[in-house]
């Protein structure tokens, strides 16, 4: 298939998802409404000291990107499995890899989005200071965390979509194999909000862009193993 028509499927593809999940917002409430619990147990659960607070920080952070992206991925291929409308798509060339493509962005984009809402509370409720330069870096930091989850994330649930305990399944098997990422977000957010050192939080995102790298290229080929129809059947 000409790298034109790829691109065309998957752009196509990609304005489906985004149509379909923005005119639904299922995934949009209920991601939403879990990161604001998440946010507000962690709030009232005594980091009045502003030293703790801001050692606590990195690790909330993330854990609350991590839960709020499992119950996003929970939601992928979902309608798509129970309507049949999967199967018929993967009958045309070169689907898969555009389906893997336009899920996998409108999965980060969704987390993106959640992220906007809840990380500036979370800054100002923490206290956690922040310049102009560690601002674009802990942006840069969430971003690559996001890819690289979302990849992990879009691969998985299509793997495990026809199976009856998905939903349990997915964290299962999701956090183990994303754990090094995140500890690199958890180890540069460190850097940025505890030291501000710019430096040190550049080496764990030259981490975040192997795993990044790993996870597309890796991810890519599993997606498109997984739905194969002749592997399906099997």
């Amino acid at each position: 298939m000409s790298f034109g028509r790829s691109l065309r499927q998957t752009r196509i593809l990609l304005g489906h998802e985004l149509r379909l999940e923005f005119r639904t917002r299922e995934s949009l409430w209920t991601a939403g409404l879990f990161a604001a619990v998440l946010l507000t147990v962690f709030l009232f659960s005594g980091f009045d000291d502003k030293r703790i607070a801001l050692r606590a920080f990195p690790g909330v952070l993330w854990v609350c990107v991590a839960f709020v992206g499992s119950v996003i991925f929970a939601r992928s291929f979902q309608r798509e499995r129970e309507s049949g409308v999967i199967d018929a798509l993967l009958l045309v060339p070169g689907a898969a890899s555009g389906l893997f493509v336009a899920r996998t962005i409108t999965n980060a984009l969704l987390l993106l989005l959640i992220e906007v809402l809840i990380v500036p509370v979370a800054i100002g409720a923490f206290g956690v200071p922040l310049t102009g330069a560690t601002a674009g870096v802990l942006a840069l930091t969430l971003f690559l965390g996001t890819l690289g989850y979302a990849v992990m994330g879009t691969v998985l649930s299509a793997a495990l979509s026809t199976m009856r305990l998905r939903d349990v399944l997915l964290p299962i098997v999701l956090f183990p194999l994303t754990i090094p990422l995140l500890i690199a977000g958890v180890r540069a957010t460190a850097a940025l909000v505890q030291t501000q050192s710019v430096s040190e939080a550049t080496d764990w995102l030259g981490l975040m862009i192997a795993f990044d790298l790993v996870f597309l290229i890796v991810g890519r080929w599993l997606f498109e193993q997984t739905m194969d129809p002749a592997v399906a059947q099997q």
